[in-house]
Order: structure tokens, then sequence, then C-alpha cells
């Protein structure tokens, strides 16, 4: 059995969240789930890109929001090291 190629997709996942998140139309409140979903994607190559427009959108979030973002942010810098 051939395995599946996930790679792909998920680079075109990843393009899409980001700039799903990125979109200034996007909701506030649906930017830390659309981000959270995305994480999987986020890899060392994507991650700068990631991060900046999330801290970018963080200023227009709820303090809960502001959680599940930072939380998000620790992750995707713990990857460089």
């Amino acid at each position: 059995m051939k395995p599946i190629e996930y790679r792909g997709a998920c680079d075109d996942f990843s393009r899409f969240c980001t700039l799903s998140i990125n979109n200034n139309s996007t909701c506030p409140r649906e930017v830390a789930q659309h981000a959270e979903r995305a994480f999987v994607c986020i890899n060392l190559g994507n991650s700068k890109e990631f991060e900046d427009i999330l801290a970018k959108r963080r200023d227009d979030m709820s303090d809960a929001q502001k959680k599940r973002i930072d939380k998000l942010i620790r992750k995707i810098e713990s990857m460089g090291n």
C-alpha cells in the first residue's frame, strides 16, 4: 500500500489558515480557534509568519483569547529550541 502524502495538503492548509487569520474581516473571536486548528501544520519554515500574524491580531482579543494565543506563541517559540 502506497503511503499518503500529507505534506502538500498541510502546506496548503497552513497557507489558507494564515490568510484567514490575517484577513481583517476575520472576527477576533475566531482567530484563536483558526490558529489552534492550523497549528498542526506549523513548522520552522512558516512559524515566524504565523507568530507575527497572531501577535498583530492579539490586541483585538478578549483576555481568554489572548491566553490561547499566548500558549500557541510559546509552542512556536519552543520549536526552534
